[in-house]
């Protein structure tokens, strides 16, 4: 421990430091707990069924806990850090007893700015076996988890990228998420839990085409906790939280009453039932365990600021429901990168000129109507041409994968499909179209969108469902 925590680790970092890699005592440590979990009682709040439920499940009947994760709402960073924070302490206190490290911490998989090869998925999760032959509790087959995954296939730099979460500066709406909940599923994502959270889930699973944890684990909610990778892929999406806290810059967790009192119910290692509400885990100073490449920072004392709804503190509106500024029509997204015109509206305000509007200054791009008959593996991109030219490099605007989206539509387990009907994307383009503008290079006659698909080396695309969007336009605030 340092400083009196417990220090989360690059698992790629631990394992090529290993006298027999990937086996170093950390991995060793959490491979042989997953197994001893999964032996015990599914009723037992420590066993790794029960563990798996809280965050998601088909099972009937469902205990008042399961199915409680946060997606879709500004509660998806806390619940997250709460739940894997406590799973941690379970997983330590097996691995205690086993004779492991007794400064085990839960590592984080660094997919997203780490060494080179580190966006594949670590070698003691494609391992078989440990080393001592018996079955690897890490490993999941194909089928369950993607096949070029499991292969050691990269993740494409879409899937990984954080630019667009680590720019913005407000929590809500923003990188956290919208002003809402407590909701298990609910649509636009914040931008952290949109790039890289969702795209990682789905990469890593695989396409989904039916739902009872048949298929795709990381890519269906209600299966995803089964794969053990499920947890460090959560400490790397925690560890992002604090380093786009520490970037300064007047970014800051919200303070309403309607955030910092929220609380959450987990078990603690002697399967006792703990609740810890969100302020409570705002800091990781608060808490007992660091980040191996962050440096512990006292909290900042908290701000008073008056309940959610009383007057003088006002919630930002839904983002989007400003008129129509720009439109254009629809296209299938497959394998081969796809595009559609955007047309500015009779009479509208151009989205250059939207875009520089004091009062009201976001411009925020729409796919609207998105359907498929079930949730692709892969992820596609989404680029702004500015003139129309489609050649590179375009802007990126965000990234489209399908993590969830049918759970959002039906609260009932037995009711979710891994499919979408009437779906729709948003993406702020306001800073980009403006930075364009001021470089000359935005036409406003000319804007295309396009899609570009990121595959996994290694992807085969036998099964992949297929995805239509039924629209694409621009609105202004």
């Amino acid at each position: 421990m340092t400083n009196g925590a417990f220090v989360r680790r690059d698992i790629w970092a631990v394992e090529q430091g290993a006298d027999d890699p990937p086996w170093d005592a950390y991995t060793l440590g959490y491979a042989r707990a997953v197994g001893v979990m999964r032996e015990r009682d599914p009723d037992d709040p420590t066993s790794w069924s029960y563990q798996a439920a809280l965050h998601g499940t088909y099972r009937q009947p469902a205990d008042p806990l399961w199915n409680g994760c946060q997606h879709g709402s500004w509660l998806f960073l806390p619940w997250h850090r709460i739940y894997i924070w406590y799973f941690e302490q379970i997983v330590r206190s097996v691995v205690l007893e086993d004779g492991g490290p007794d400064d085990w911490a839960l590592p984080y998989w660094n997919y997203t700015d780490g060494p080179p090869g580190s966006a594949a998925l670590p070698p003691g999760f494609r391992a078989e076996t440990l080393p001592d032959d018996s079955p690897n509790p890490l490993f999941v087959p194909d089928g369950n988890r993607q096949a070029a995954v499991n292969a050691g296939g990269a993740l494409p730099g879409i899937t990984t990228s954080t630019t667009q979460a680590l720019r913005s500066t407000s929590f809500s709406p923003g990188f956290g998420g919208l002003p809402r909940g407590p909701v298990h599923f609910a649509n636009p994502h914040g931008l952290l839990e949109s790039q890289p959270h969702d795209n990682i889930h789905v990469v890593v699973g695989g396409d989904l085409t039916q739902v009872v944890c048949d298929e795709g684990w990381m890519t269906d909610p209600n299966c995803a906790a089964l794969d053990p990778i499920f947890y460090l892929h959560h400490s790397n999406i925690d560890r992002l939280w604090a380093r786009w806290l520490a970037q300064g810059d007047g970014r800051a967790n919200p303070t309403q009453d309607a955030w910092t009192d929220e609380a959450f119910s987990f078990f603690d290692s002697n399967g006792v039932e703990q609740s810890t509400a969100c302020a409570e885990v705002a800091e990781l100073a608060g808490l007992d365990y660091a980040y191996d490449d962050m440096a512990p920072t006292p909290p900042p004392p908290r701000e008073v600021v008056a309940a959610v709804g009383s007057d003088g503190d006002e919630l930002p509106r839904p983002p989007g429901d400003g008129p129509e500024i720009a439109s254009g029509g629809g296209t299938e997204l497959g394998m081969d990168p796809a595009s559609v015109s955007l047309a500015p509206a009779p009479g509208a305000v151009p989205i250059a000129q939207a875009a520089a509007d004091p009062e009201t200054p976001r411009v925020y791009l729409h796919l609207e109507d998105v359907e498929s008959d079930g949730a692709p593996g892969i992820v596609w991109e989404v680029r702004l041409d500015p003139d129309g030219s489609r050649g590179d490099p375009d802007e990126a605007v965000g990234a489209v994968s399908f993590f969830g989206r049918g759970h959002a539509h039906a609260g009932d387990p037995a009711a979710q499909t891994p499919g979408v009907k009437g779906e729709r994307f948003i993406f702020d383009i306001t800073d980009i179209v403006s930075r364009l503008e001021a470089a000359g290079e935005w036409d406003e006659d000319r804007i295309t969108v396009s899609f570009h698909p990121a595959l996994p080396e290694g992807y085969s695309a036998n099964r992949t469902p297929s995805v239509r969007i039924g629209r694409v336009y621009v609105t202004h605030g």
